[in-house]
């Protein structure tokens, strides 16, 4: 918009200002990993070694249903 427009009077300046790249990485730093939402929401701490207590990384995540069914059945069935 421009200054002169009767429009941008109503419009709150910070969705006028140029910095939207700085805007979207502030955005970005402040979201949650779905492992820290487990953490959050219910508790459970997966980049934790439950018997010794190190750090554990997160190498993968299965979302795909079919290879969730597959990897939690018994073998052979």
């Amino acid at each position: 918009m421009t200054p002169n427009n009767k429009q941008s009077k109503s419009v709150p300046q910070s969705m006028l200002d140029n910095n939207v790249e700085e805007k979207i990485d502030k955005n970005k730093r402040n979201s949650m990993t779905w492992a820290q939402r487990l953490k959050r929401v219910f508790g459970i701490d997966i980049e934790m070694c439950d018997q010794c207590g190190g750090v554990v990384k997160v190498i993968a995540c299965i979302d795909d249903p079919v290879v969730i069914e597959k990897n939690t059945q018994p073998f052979g069935q």
